[in-house]
């Protein structure tokens, strides 16, 4: 048996994770995002539980459907709080833009391949629409981190 969470999350996260993941990814401990999410779960009879009516919904479009075992439910708890989403969400992108950013700069220095190639390739190997993520939003947060990025 199943237990199911839903995380509000952008389009082009929910994308990002099912591509890397599965459309059906069951949470485990041997990757980062099982152990992201597992590790933030809650039992209702923890102390810093309580119930505190309608939980506050991120305002984005879609949701993040995530699944693991009783088995874990019953160990790890099934219950997340909204700043714990909100750190799901925050670690996703984290992991999504860092790995576009450091392939566009290692393809940059490795084969003088342009930036802009590297990132639109990133993103359509996600099928990541511009109205979901914009090339210019990328764009201006690449070059602003970029430096970090740099192996030179």
């Amino acid at each position: 048996m199943k237990v199911f969470i839903h995380i509000p999350c952008p389009t082009y996260l929910r994308k990002f994770v099912e591509i890397s993941f599965g459309e059906n990814y069951e949470l485990n401990h041997t990757d980062w995002l099982g152990i992201l999410v597992l590790g933030l779960l809650q039992k209702k009879s923890h102390p810093t539980y309580h119930y505190a009516g309608q939980k506050k919904v991120a305002n984005y479009s879609d949701k993040l459907q995530l699944n693991f075992t009783i088995h874990q439910a019953n160990k790890n708890g099934f219950f997340l709080v909204n700043s714990d989403e909100t750190k799901i969400v925050k670690g996703i992108d984290d992991v999504f833009r860092t790995g576009m950013y450091r392939a566009a700069v290692l393809n940059q220095e490795n084969f003088g391949i342009e930036y802009k190639t590297t990132i639109t390739t990133y993103l359509d190997a996600f099928n990541i629409t511009e109205e979901e993520l914009s090339y210019e939003t990328i764009r201006k947060d690449f070059n602003r981190l970029k430096e970090n990025f740099i192996t030179n």
